[in-house]
């Protein structure tokens, strides 16, 4: 009996379709055949898988030798071990900031440190007396003008608790922290947002600074982007006044910090 093609059976080509399908299911066992046009759609999409499964790999290791940690800052997840290393914690900044208030130090270096964990524009600190706010700190960006840091340290030098369009005094009164959004156009000095409009910010957070339970301070930042609420940059402030509120217990807060 003749065979297709004249040819023996041995030698006898599959039919067409049924080519195609054992090329198929070599693809799907990662065996690399000879590329049909059928296949050449399909061929990258397992590729990528194997590229994943690498990559979780890879991930894997890193994360196990703390390569790879998490940086509470206002980009997050660092993926340079180097720069996950040197950003301060929250717990570094408030320590910093209380051996400050404690020994009557300037603030400086601890509120620069905190521009530079926050990327922040500005930041500030100031304690309840009284009926009053008083600054006792105040830092902007070496690019930000000279004048504008110098208007507001001297309009914030000394600030009424019923003057409540500024977040620092929001965050005293309602005793949680409160955002201030950017309002364009805003230029009223008596408010966050004409302040904001002026330090060419999106937002600010202030979060008050506790001691036996009553708020004594409030620890702000000004930035650049808008803080979203319980956000990276959100918990590591929030964080940040929890530990200056838990290193302060020895001795009433006399800080803290806003805009």
């Amino acid at each position: 009996m003749a065979e297709r093609g004249g040819r023996y059976p041995s030698e006898a080509e599959p039919h067409p379709k049924q080519r195609h399908l054992t090329q198929r299911r070599k693809v799907r066992k990662g065996i690399h055949a000879k590329k049909t046009p059928a296949m050449s759609q399909c061929q990258p999409y397992f590729h990528s898988i194997r590229k994943d499964k690498a990559a979780k790999k890879i991930f894997a290791r890193r994360k196990a030798s703390g390569r790879w940690q998490y940086n509470v800052s206002p980009i997050g997840f660092h993926s340079n071990p180097t720069a996950a290393m040197t950003s301060p914690t929250s717990q570094q900044l408030a320590h910093a900031l209380s051996t400050s208030l404690k020994g009557s130090a300037s603030l400086d270096a601890p509120l620069d440190e905190l521009l530079k964990a926050t990327g922040a524009r500005a930041t500030g600190l100031w304690h309840v007396v009284g009926e009053e706010l008083h600054q006792v700190g105040f830092r902007g960006v070496a690019e930000m003008p000279d004048e504008v840091k110098r208007d507001f340290a001297a309009a914030t030098t000394r600030v009424p608790l019923d003057r409540t369009g500024l977040g620092i005094v929001r965050a005293i009164v309602d005793r949680t922290p409160f955002l201030v959004k950017r309002q364009p156009g805003n230029r009223d000095l008596m408010t966050s947002p004409g302040w904001l409009e002026r330090f060419e910010c999106e937002s600010s957070l202030a979060i008050p600074v506790f001691h036996d339970d009553r708020p004594v301070g409030a620890l702000a930042v000004s930035h650049s982007a808008l803080i979203e609420r319980d956000g990276p940059l959100w918990t590591m402030l929030v964080e940040t006044a929890r530990q200056l509120s838990e290193a302060l217990k020895q001795r009433q807060p006399t800080a803290s910090t806003g805009a």
